[in-house]
């Protein structure tokens, strides 16, 4: 079956809840079947990147996920978890790999955001979605083209 791909990877809005969504690539199946696949990221401060290095994240987040027998104490699981975040074994987060120019649009640099953690991708748009603020309205107009009404 053949398909048929355009690569975007560029800002598109921004959601009242804060969310910037990413236009990944839209795509059309030979059988008609199309539509566009996105990247959902919430902007992180210092302070809140700091955090998710902190020994009350990393426990509160991980530390029964990664240590479900208990065989570890708590500080024994921190030791191991600085290890591999020292060696870039390991990120707490999720961090969205190009940021560049996320981090120049107003909307980052007015919020200090330092980067961008990845909350939700696939297909991640709705035909005429409101959004708190457009960045792109040409790119709006293309997801709409894709995504069903």
């Amino acid at each position: 079956m053949n398909r048929q791909q355009t690569n975007y990877n560029k800002p598109v809005a921004i959601s009242e809840s804060g969310e910037i969504y990413i236009l990944d690539y839209t795509f059309k199946h030979e059988d008609g079947f199309q539509g566009a696949t996105g990247t959902v990221l919430v902007g992180l401060t210092q302070q809140m990147e700091d955090f998710m290095y902190s020994d009350e994240y990393l426990l509160d987040r991980y530390y029964e996920a990664y240590n479900p027998e208990g065989e570890k104490t708590e500080q024994e699981f921190l030791d191991e978890m600085r290890n591999e975040i020292n060696y870039g074994a390991f990120e707490p987060y999720e961090k969205y790999w190009d940021d560049e120019e996320l981090l120049q649009l107003p909307f980052s640099k007015d919020n200090n955001f330092v980067a961008f953690e990845v909350v939700g991708a696939g297909r991640c748009f709705d035909y005429n979605q409101k959004f708190e603020t457009i960045l792109d309205q040409q790119l709006i107009d293309i997801i709409n083209q894709f995504e069903s009404k």
